[in-house]
């Protein structure tokens, strides 16, 4: 079964619980405009005209009815708005079993939706649960590889000591970390390394630093351009120093 029916399904749940959301419409007002879980979804879902504005704002009020609760009402009507974000992160994760990887994915994006913390802002909305699930399920997958590649006590003797081309995974772990550090020591290398994992697009990223600052998405192209090319350049240096 795809995931993409796994989300469906999950979101067709929603119906079932009509009497927990009048419940829940009568106080909250993002909400009031819509009699039905279906009129709700409908506009969440299937209607492009809902303004930038109004979807945000309905979207936050779910999340955190679901932070409260933990009712499936809220799980499946969340499910199925971020069916698409939910999807891009699946492409993103390495070959294994399927059903045990969608699973992964959405036990991540639940307990994202527990923890993400939403401010005043909430177009960010969008952009926190994003960052917030990809960050769960990232490093539950890299503990994974560091589980695999971990070198048992007894076979710490010089003999059986990793050879960077022998044994190149806790070679490629190492540079990663290295990287992650020095892309922090640059201006904007935390926006740049978001864009590269995956936990941003340069829409959502635009959105997000356009409150505070003047930015363009040219801006952002040519300071990742920028970021990277520092970045190989100074490995590059070490390299040949080494």
């Amino acid at each position: 079964m795809s995931l993409t029916t796994v989300i469906r399904r999950i979101g067709r749940t929603a119906y079932l619980h009509e009497a927990a959301y009048q419940r829940v419409r009568q106080r909250e007002p993002a909400l009031a405009p819509y009699p039905t879980v279906s009129a709700l979804l409908e506009t969440l879902v299937a209607d492009p005209r809902a303004s930038r504005e109004q979807r945000p704002r309905i979207v936050q009020a779910l999340v955190l009815e679901y932070q409260r609760s933990r009712h499936p009402l809220w799980q499946a009507l969340l499910v199925r708005v971020f069916g698409s974000l939910l999807v891009g992160l699946r492409a993103q994760l390495p070959s294994g079993d399927r059903e045990d990887r969608d699973q992964q994915l959405l036990a991540a994006f639940l307990e994202a939706l527990g923890r993400v913390r939403l401010g005043e802002r909430t177009p960010a909305v969008f952009i926190a649960v994003r960052r917030a699930t990809a960050r769960r399920l990232f490093d539950e997958v890299r503990d994974e590889r560091a589980v695999v590649e971990t070198i048992p006590l007894e076979d710490s003797s010089p003999e059986c000591r990793p050879a960077v081309h022998a044994d190149p995974s806790p070679y490629v772990q190492c540079l990663e970390h290295e990287m992650v550090d020095r892309m922090a020591r640059h201006r904007g290398g935390e926006d740049v390394a978001a864009l590269v994992a995956g936990a941003e697009n340069f829409s959502e990223q635009l959105e997000r630093l356009a409150g505070s600052k003047k930015v363009t998405r040219s801006c952002l192209r040519k300071r990742r351009r920028r970021t990277l090319e520092q970045l190989r350049e100074a490995l590059s240096t070490e390299r040949a120093c080494a």
